[in-house]
């Protein structure tokens, strides 16, 4: 498994990349819900794209999906590798001095 993370100044979020032979990674994809995740295609393979996250509110007995969550997941596979693009938080967009 190979994993490249990139964060963003501050830790206000992250962007991960991640290929696999085995399996994704880190994301609890099988059991959000299947009406969230959306079919995708990436050139001429099949993916799959889902934004959200299970969360437990405040005096819950159960974890609900809320898609207000700033987590957001795009995954294919090609052949027997897995392939995996993860962003976590907003990231807002900043100027460059000099642009």
């Amino acid at each position: 498994m190979i994993n490249i993370e990139y964060q963003v100044e501050g830790m206000r979020g992250s962007l991960v990349v991640s290929q696999s032979r085995e399996r994704f990674y880190r994301f609890d994809w099988d059991s959000a819900l299947a009406e969230e995740i959306v079919p995708v295609n990436i050139g001429e393979l099949e993916g799959e794209f889902i934004q959200g996250a299970y969360v437990v509110f405040p005096d819950a007995e159960e974890a609900t999906w809320n898609l207000d969550i700033p987590i957001m997941c795009l995954r294919w596979r090609e052949g027997d590798l897995y392939i995996q693009i993860t962003q976590h938080g907003n990231v807002e967009a900043f100027e460059y001095p000099g642009h």
